[in-house]
């Protein structure tokens, strides 16, 4: 169980500072071609793993976690304040 009460809320501002070529102030992410895109990529993977029976390196579980955690991490950015992430509890609702 994390609970963020002790932190500041997660924030869209990100300083300006360094860019990298192509990219403008608040940019998250460098400016790639779709086809280098990690998600690209990832998904890539998973399509092989899927056609060829062999596992995947992400399982079902860490994909459903990952996108619990971006929406609790949304839910902070949008209210301003901290919210309550369980592991646990995303588990009991599968």
């Amino acid at each position: 169980l994390f609970k963020s009460q002790s932190a500041a809320p997660l924030s869209t501002e990100v300083p300006a500072t360094g860019n990298a070529p192509g990219n403008a102030p608040g940019d998250y992410l460098p400016v790639q071609p779709p086809a280098d895109s990690p998600y690209t990529l990832q998904n890539a993977e998973f399509a092989a793993a899927r056609a060829s029976g062999g596992p995947s390196r992400v399982s079902p579980l860490d994909g459903v976690m990952a996108v619990a955690l971006a929406e609790a991490a949304y839910a902070s950015i949008k209210s301003g304040a901290p919210v309550e992430f369980s592991a646990a509890a995303v588990r009991a609702l599968l």
